[in-house]
């Protein structure tokens, strides 16, 4: 993982939002141009995502375009074969546009919901899956620790974030026994049905813990009101990429405050570059008073060739199915806020390469 050190502040230039401190430029796109997908004759589009730097799993996305299904393949990573420099390995890796694709080790099937419009349509941004949230359960893979006892997710859409969530806490025999639930919650009905479905459908995952996990509608607007019951009820609480519209912000970061338990820890993924970030850092740190330290997560994406592979992820992988067409690096801003203890510690939190707001 990439940790990008420095204050966050807001410039209302003509530049744009900038990062001082980071050497981020505020006009930088999230992704790169030009790394469009390549679909093989059966609608296939592939794509591989790691964060920097890593070697612990990576995450193979078979998109299929016709029927708007996806499904996402926990790959073991593969180190470094090629030498024991890290860095060389990476050069030779771009240099033959090639990229490892090691054990299956978990399939997740997401049945996404047809929309022409994402921000108009009924089932919103909820409809589709985004790349905050696999940023997000690749960090939680390195860091089962941090899906400390029970969880909740905000705007859980689709599912993805949370099933992932689910199989890493629940797949390993020390986390599974620390118990624990997770709850994901959507405020879009359309959403959290499509959300169940996908629950079912991925059912096999984590059958024995199957009980644990839950789906609840939570409107940010209307709490607590007739969610009284869920108040301090959490010991994490999550979120992707929900942060879109400005007038959702203080309702949004009061939300995520009210349900943390005592020593409870938030954990919130989005691109950079999103504007309304700055407004949610502000009201989680000056409006309600919380510690918050900021973590940068570089993730790949690497968009495959369509190789000999179809939608099937158990299927044998060749080396055509390796090759790769483009690669794009992201930056997400992993937001962690936690309530102020007597020492002024994070809770559940290592704090040595992240960095405190003042």
């Amino acid at each position: 993982m990439s940790i990008a050190k420095g204050r966050l502040e807001q410039s209302r230039s003509n530049a744009g939002t900038s990062i001082a401190g980071t050497g981020i430029a505020a006009s930088q796109p999230l992704l790169l141009t030009g790394d469009e997908f390549h679909v093989s004759n059966d609608g296939i589009a592939r794509s591989l995502y790691e964060i920097d730097g890593s070697y612990s799993i990576a995450i193979e996305e078979l998109y299929d375009l016709k029927h708007n299904k996806k499904n996402f393949v926990v790959r073991q990573q593969i180190g470094s074969q090629l030498s024991s420099e890290k860095g060389i390995d990476v050069l030779s890796r771009n240099a033959r546009g090639v990229v490892p694709l090691g054990r299956c080790l978990a399939a997740v099937e997401i049945q996404e919901i047809e929309e022409h419009d994402l921000f108009l349509g009924e089932a919103g941004t909820g409809s589709t899956t985004w790349e905050s949230s696999i940023a997000m359960a690749l960090f939680f893979h390195e860091n089962p620790e941090a899906l400390f006892g029970n969880v909740v997710e905000v705007g859980c859409g689709v599912g993805l974030g949370g099933i992932l969530n689910a199989w890493t806490k629940y797949s390993s025999p020390f986390m599974s026994s620390l118990g624990g639930s997770i709850t994901l919650t959507d405020g879009n009905d359309k959403v959290l049905t499509q959300c169940q479905e996908n629950l079912i459908s991925n059912y096999s995952l984590f059958q024995y813990n199957y009980h644990d996990i839950s789906t609840k509608k939570l409107e940010w607007h209307e709490y607590p009101g007739k969610y009284n019951s869920m108040r301090a009820s959490f010991d994490t609480v999550v979120g992707c990429d929900c942060a879109y519209r400005y007038k959702d912000i203080d309702a949004l970061s009061e939300t995520m405050s009210d349900l943390l338990a005592p020593g409870g820890t938030i954990h919130f993924f989005a691109p950079y570059n999103r504007s309304t970030l700055y407004d949610l850092i502000r009201v989680l740190k000056d409006g309600l008073g919380l510690n918050v330290l900021l973590d940068w997560i570089d993730l790949n994406r690497y968009r495959l060739k369509p190789g000999c592979r179809s939608k099937l992820p158990s299927e044998a992988i060749s080396f055509d199915d390796c090759l790769y067409a483009s690669k794009a690096t992201a930056k997400i801003l992993h937001i962690i806020a936690s309530k102020k203890t007597e020492s002024g510690r994070i809770a559940n939190s290592d704090t040595r390469d992240m960095h405190a707001i003042d």
